[in-house]
């Protein structure tokens, strides 16, 4: 089951956030796609920031995505061939039926518990999950602002208020691990749909709403263009051992 906050928040106004998010950068997405050896699936795919990467390589890929606002742009915008409606933790896929499982941005929205034991059910043995997010960089004064005021907005945030599995079951294990930085080229209309876009402020009253705009306005006003984000992408990759023996 999708989280309400999720559901509410990213269903509202799936454009803006497509137009709003940041990409991964190629380096990333390389070593991604060099794992796959067969159908991927990309998992909690949003407006598919990752999905037309993986495509654009060539890639077989089935887009998996509960929120149907997002699912919609996804299908409209990503020359994908299959998008489908389904959470991490109820997968319908037969066994064994994918070499790759992608997660962007999402698995903090995840039952990880119940979501590994259905990954371990859909990829083959000896298949992987990679795992990549977006961290966000305060390397400048007004970019340490911003991202301060994000914390604050998410602080209760459901994933941040409850505990997180770091570390997935025994059948599972850490192959890689990668980062990469990268910028965004933004501007302070998309800065301002960068913070609309987040399901904590999505779901506040109007009147909070526009007060937030209005911080972030204030806090980009006296910044010298060319503006951009600054993101350090983190990469997990996964391997499933040939024999999971119920451990999942």
């Amino acid at each position: 089951m999708i989280h309400p906050t999720a559901a509410s928040g990213f269903g509202s106004d799936a454009a803006r956030y497509d137009r709003a998010r940041p990409g991964y950068p190629d380096a990333v997405v390389d070593r991604i796609a060099a794992l796959a050896g067969g159908p991927v699936l990309d998992l909690a795919a949003g407006t598919g920031k990752l999905t037309g990467s993986l495509v654009a390589r060539g890639l077989e890929v089935i887009a998996a995505e509960p929120v149907p606002a997002m699912r919609r742009l996804l299908a409209e915008t990503v020359p994908v061939r299959h998008v489908v409606a389904a959470v991490a933790e109820r997968l319908p896929f037969a066994p064994a039926c994918f070499s790759l499982v992608t997660v962007a941005q999402a698995f903090h929205w995840f039952d990880a518990d119940r979501a590994w034991r259905e990954l371990a059910r859909v990829v083959r043995p000896g298949g992987h999950v990679a795992i990549v997010w977006n961290a966000r960089v305060s390397d400048t004064e007004w970019r340490r602002r911003l991202w301060q005021l994000m914390d604050e907005l998410e602080v209760s945030a459901p994933w941040r208020t409850r505990p997180v599995r770091a570390e997935p079951p025994r059948a599972w294990k850490l192959v890689d691990r990668f980062e990469q930085p990268h910028d965004d080229r933004t501007t302070t209309e998309l800065i301002a749909d960068r913070m609309a876009s987040v399901s904590a402020v999505v779901v506040l009253a109007p009147a909070e709403r526009s007060r937030v705009e209005r911080q972030v306005r204030a806090l980009v006003a006296g910044v010298e263009p060319p503006l951009s984000l600054r993101y350090q992408a983190r990469l997990f990759v996964y391997q499933l051992a040939g024999n999971v023996d119920g451990d999942a």
